[in-house]
C-alpha cells in the first residue's frame, strides 16, 4: 500500500492547477479505498486459510509440546509463560519447538526465528486468557499469528485480520481427540 500512496502523491505533484489536483486526489482516494478493501479481503482470505492450515496440522507431537509447556508453568498457576514456535516442514507437516520459560512475570523473551509460522504461549490462570496488547503488537511486527494456551481455552490473534478468536474452550486444546480436520470445535 505504501508504494501506491507514494505513487499517488508523486502523481498529484505533476498537476499544475489545484482543480486538477482535487479531481485527481478525489479519484485516487476512491481508488485507494477500493484497493484497501480488496487488500483487506485478500488478507482475510490469506489469514483464514493460513490459520486453518495451521489448525488442521495440529497433531500428537504438537499437543505433547503444548502439554509440556503447560506443565512448565504449573498448569497456569505460575505467573511465568512458556513459548512454542511452530514451523512448517518440507513435507507439509508442522513442528513445535519449545523456547522454554523465562523468569519474567506474565511475559516472555525468546530468540525469533524468521522461518516460524506462528507463536504459541501460555497465559497464567490469573490473567486475561486472550492475547494481550503486547502479544498483538508482537504478532503485528512479526507478521505471524499468536496463540495463547490457557485454562479458559486457546485463543488466536492474527495480524492480518486484527481480530481475536477463541479456538478451543477450556483445556480442550490439550486433548488430541478434540482436534478435528478443520481444527475448530
Amino acid at each position: 500500500m505504501r508504494p501506491l500512496a507514494v505513487f499517488l502523491i508523486c502523481q498529484l505533484g505533476l498537476f499544475c492547477s489545484s482543480g486538477q489536483a482535487q479531481v485527481a486526489n478525489s479519484h485516487s482516494n476512491t481508488k485507494s479505498r477500493t484497493g484497501k478493501k480488496l487488500q483487506n479481503r485478500r488478507n482475510a482470505d490469506i489469514s483464514a486459510s493460513g490459520t486453518e492450515s495451521i489448525l488442521m496440522r495440529i497433531d500428537e507431537r504438537i499437543v505433547e509440546e503444548m502439554e509440556h509447556a503447560w506443565r512448565l508453568v504449573g498448569g497456569g498457576t505460575d505467573n511465568k509463560e512458556a513459548v512454542l514456535l511452530l514451523f512448517r516442514m518440507d513435507d507439509g507437516s508442522m513442528q513445535a519447538r519449545s523456547e522454554g520459560v523465562t523468569n519474567e512475570q506474565k511475559e516472555f523473551s525468546f530468540k525469533w526465528d524468521p522461518s516460524a509460522i506462528a507463536i504459541l504461549h501460555t497465559h497464567p490462570n490469573s490473567g486475561n486468557p486472550e492475547p494481550s496488547r503486547l502479544d498483538r503488537q508482537l504478532a503485528n511486527k512479526l507478521g505471524v499469528p499468536i496463540f495463547t494456551l490457557t485454562v479458559r481455552g486457546m485463543y488466536l490473534y492474527h495480524p492480518h485480520t486484527k481480530k481475536v478468536a477463541q479456538i478451543k474452550r477450556g483445556l480442550d486444546w490439550l486433548e488430541l481427540s478434540k482436534w478435528t480436520s478443520t481444527g475448530k470445535q
